[in-house]
Formats: C-alpha cells, structure tokens, sequence
C-alpha cells in the first residue's frame, strides 16, 4: 500500500486527532449535562439550540462517525486526550493567575478551590479517560464483527 510499512504522517495525525476529539468530545459532553447544565438551566428545562449543538451534536456526530468510519481505535491512545486534557489545564490555570479570578466551569474547573478541581481532574483525566476509550474500542470490536458477519468476511 504504502512504500513502507508506516503510515505517512498525516494519516498519523489524523489518527491522533481523532482519537482525541473522540474520546475528549464525549467526556465533555457529559461533564457538560451531568455537572454544568444543572447550573444553568431549572429541572424540567431543555438547553436552548446552541449548548445542544455544542455538546449534544458533537457527541452524536462522534458516535456516528465511529460507527460508519474504517478507523480502528486503540486502547492506549487514550494517553493523547490526557495531554490534551493537561494543556487544556495549563491554559486554565495561566488565566486564572494572569488574567481573571473568575472560574471557568463553576464546581468543575474551579481555581479558588484548588482541592476540588484537583480532584476531579484527576478522576476526568485517569479515570474517565482510559474507560472512554475501553469503550470506543468495544464499540470499534462490535463494528468490525459486524462487518465480518455482514460480508462474511475472515
């Protein structure tokens, strides 16, 4: 296929960028619902259009996406959404020191109460993160045996 056994490197790249924005884009999407859209909106209420199109839509199109797509997915890449996740961190605490108090995500990414944000942090970034991506790849399994099945394929 390729005049070596690597992939060139923007199919690398691509494939690095998908892993993370697939595995990141869900857990946004529930630490979303589950922990800032109670702050937001009374019980009973729906999110106006835009905080589904941000959060609910990403999510569906990420599901879809891996569902229809021919990119395999790797237990182990979900190191590269923890290096996106620690940038990410890095940025929100370089503006909470140099630019405002304010917090980010109240009760989420707050910064006025260190031990808290530590915490779910760490839970996000070791927890969640490599059990996101257990299951994006049983998801990707059950796809490629469905495959197999459909076009009886070995």
């Amino acid at each position: 296929m390729f005049p070596s056994d690597r992939l060139p490197i923007f199919y690398r790249i691509s494939w690095i960028l998908w892993s993370t924005i697939a595995n990141g884009g869900v857990i946004v999407s529930i630490v979303y619902f589950s922990a800032l859209y109670p702050q937001i909106y009374h019980p009973g209420e729906f999110p106006n259009y835009i905080d589904f199109n941000f959060h609910g839509i990403n999510s569906i199109i990420i599901l879809m996406e891996l569902l229809i797509s021919a990119l395999p997915i790797r237990i182990l890449h979900f190191i590269f959404v923890i290096i996106w996740g620690t940038a990410y961190l890095t940025m929100s605490l370089f503006i909470y020191f140099f630019y405002s108090k304010k917090p980010i995500y109240p009760k989420v990414l707050d910064w006025n109460h260190p031990g808290n944000t530590a915490i779910i942090v760490c839970g996000l970034l070791l927890l969640c993160a490599p059990l996101m991506q257990c299951t994006l790849f049983a998801i990707y399994r059950l796809r490629v045996k469905l495959f197999k099945w459909l076009y009886d394929f070995d």
